[in-house]
């Protein structure tokens, strides 16, 4: 890492012997720098904040988990940016599936730090899931994925993957995907997108958040039926990321999830009271997070719940279809679930 004055002249230059490739770097509010890289021939994410002279204050390394192939599993640039709360959220791709070098999927491992670098949490997305008329593969994701960290702290992340038609395997190729996270790291709602033809490869390479709250996506795509025959691509989406080429999918989140035990809830359907039990779920008077989303992902009421049985008023909600999380701060584990308003 070199920093220059305004001349261009060598004020100071610093190496970091343990990462092999580093990106994305941030000014601190201290002034000091946060960046993110890879370690370890490709098999450790690292984290680093160091002060105004590049001197190291902290630095944290994800290591490969045991079932992952260990050469290569992190891939490309990794992307670090921080939060109003001045936390770190930094994102990776890594491989997983394994078979040979040209045999394997990818996925996104997305990690939030505080200031003084404890770990708030992790999350690993495999970008794949079953449509109404495609079935979405997630097998590669390519090139270099951005993530933008929104005004109120949620997450876009975009990213390209393959999409394969369920009735005819010889069309198929890359689409550009969105995915969209809350502050924790949980999904709100991702969409894949077929600009073209489904056999055009469209990949994503940048994005903006626009005044609207929507997003302007830029990339490439390649017809699939001229050889050597490239095109430039602009995508502009509401804030929920759709568009007329807009397709929504499921995402399967954590390779490595822990089963939590389902939260009691009552009745459902719901009058204007909701019911939580969650003595079922944790044993000690713990203060805990509700979060209702709307079928569009909206974020429609977010409350504090205390231990044991609690009733929530929903009388304020149009009757559907909505999905709850759960969030313990103090155990960082998550309940979800749904729920139908009559």
């Amino acid at each position: 890492m070199t920093k220059l004055d305004t001349s261009g002249n060598m004020i100071w230059v610093r190496t970091f012997d343990w990462v092999w490739s580093g990106y994305n770097i941030n000014i601190a509010p201290d002034s000091g720098f946060i960046f993110s890289g890879h370690a370890g021939s490709s098999s450790q994410f690292v984290v680093t904040r160091t002060d105004k002279k590049g001197n190291i204050i902290w630095q944290d390394t994800v290591k490969k988990p045991n079932n992952y192939w260990l050469g290569g599993w992190l891939l490309g640039k990794t992307k670090t940016q921080l939060d109003s709360n001045n936390h770190i959220v930094s994102m990776a791709k890594f491989r997983y599936d394994y078979v040979d070098i040209n045999t394997y999927k990818t996925g996104i491992i997305i990690i939030k730090h505080d200031y003084n670098g404890n770990k708030l949490w992790e999350r690993k997305y495999k970008p794949f899931g079953m449509l109404t008329s495609w079935v979405y593969h997630g097998a590669n994701l390519q090139d270099s994925p951005q993530m933008l960290v929104m005004p109120n702290n949620d997450i876009i992340i975009a990213a390209s993957a393959f999409v394969v038609h369920p009735f005819d395997t010889m069309i198929a190729n890359f689409k550009g995907v969105l995915l969209k996270l809350d502050s924790q790291g949980d999904s709100l709602w991702a969409r894949y997108y077929n600009v073209r033809h489904l056999a055009d490869r469209t990949i994503f390479n940048d994005m903006l958040l626009l005044d609207d709250g929507g997003f302007l996506i830029g990339g490439y795509f390649e017809p699939f039926w001229e050889n050597n025959w490239f095109g430039s691509l602009l995508v502009r989406t509401d804030s929920l990321g759709m568009t007329p080429a807009a397709h929504t999918l499921n995402v399967n989140e954590s390779l490595a999830a822990i089963d939590n035990p389902p939260v009691k809830t009552y009745p459902n359907p719901v009058g204007d009271v909701f019911n939580f039990d969650l003595d079922a779920v944790e044993l000690n008077p713990l203060s805990f997070e509700l979060t209702v989303y709307n079928i569009m992902g909206e974020r429609v009421k977010q409350m504090d719940l205390a231990s044991g049985q609690t009733a929530v008023n929903v009388a304020s909600l149009a009757p559907g279809v909505y999905f709850y999380r759960i969030y313990c701060s103090s155990t960082q584990k998550k309940y979800t679930g749904k729920f139908i308003k009559q």
